[in-house]
């Protein structure tokens, strides 16, 4: 009898104990997309972007154009002097290989210290958010990241709230 009891006691505070969490989710990307820093930082991003692409299509292009005018005068050109120029061509090919890879490199970078803040931002502001409103779990609703829940029914949507505490932020 005393098992029973116990085992019932047990359960019944298991149970009184998952009730009392509180779960809430946010759909951050909704939240990031809407803030002003967060699209100043897209463009200052997309910027580097065009800018690194610029440049590498222009070394393509004036590679290209280099090739295409060895190739032609191969023929009535010193074999010497040909295979020079091939070199010389295939060094710039290297070098624009190794710019290419330095500008993705440098993209990494960029994007990192642009939205470091953002993100260091939206962090504070959900635990911001979660600790006023005692949330034991808040979880990313988005559809596009992985391990959304597939289903949310119940808990609270918390986007609003932690859209306030961030906006607070860039005041």
């Amino acid at each position: 009898m005393k098992r029973v009891l116990l085992a019932a006691f047990f359960g019944l505070f298991f149970l009184v104990n998952a009730n009392a969490q509180k779960f809430g989710h946010i759909f951050s990307q909704d939240l990031l997309d809407s803030l002003p820093a967060y699209k100043s930082a897209e463009s200052k991003i997309q910027k580097f972007i065009d800018e690194a692409t610029k440049e590498l299509e222009q070394m393509q292009k004036t590679i290209e154009n280099q090739a295409r005018d060895l190739e032609m005068g191969k023929d009535t050109m010193d074999q010497f002097i040909y295979e020079r120029k091939m070199r010389d061509l295939q060094m710039q090919y290297q070098r624009f290989q190794e710019k290419q890879q330095q500008s993705e490199q440098d993209l990494q970078i960029y994007q990192a210290r642009e939205m470091k803040p953002i993100i260091d931002n939206l962090q504070k502001a959900i635990q911001t958010v979660g600790d006023r409103e005692k949330f034991t779990y808040i979880f990313e609703a988005s559809e596009t990241s992985p391990g959304v829940p597939v289903y949310v029914d119940g808990g609270t949507d918390i986007t609003d709230m932690v859209r306030k505490e961030l906006n607070s932020y860039y005041k």
